[in-house]
């Protein structure tokens, strides 16, 4: 994906009672190859994967206080990018993994991250 912006998004996650029977996974249903489709994964408030150009701006993420399903972790979590900029982020890593880092980047070139003002820490691989 190339140059896609996301401005003044506000997102809070609740708990759900489905979180302990089907939570943890990642439902690409109708978009992956039948055997890529639905598969176990961490969930970050904000996931991207290959991307180019991505602008995140103005994002607010709140975490119900309940959420303690291991598989929440991250505010941000993005890989395998160019030319990220992240600009005002009020949000953190999810209740039941604080010591996570807020924003997580892997594999990646070219970070601009400015005025988040709650973001306590970002890991950088």
């Amino acid at each position: 994906i190339k140059d896609i912006r996301f401005s003044n998004i506000t997102l809070n996650l609740v708990n759900s009672k489905l979180n302990d029977v089907m939570g943890g996974n990642i439902d690409m249903r109708g978009a992956l190859y039948a055997k890529d489709q639905l598969f176990a994964s961490n969930i970050p408030g904000f996931m991207a994967h290959h991307v180019d150009g991505l602008t995140i701006t103005n994002f607010t993420l709140t975490w119900d206080s309940s959420i303690n399903q291991p598989y929440f972790t991250n505010g941000i979590a993005i890989d395998d990018f160019k030319n990220l900029k992240i600009t005002d982020f009020h949000g953190g890593a999810s209740p039941a993994n604080k010591k996570d880092a807020d924003i997580l980047l892997k594999n990646g070139t070219g970070v601009i991250i400015d005025g988040t003002h709650t973001v306590e820490k970002v890991n950088v691989h």
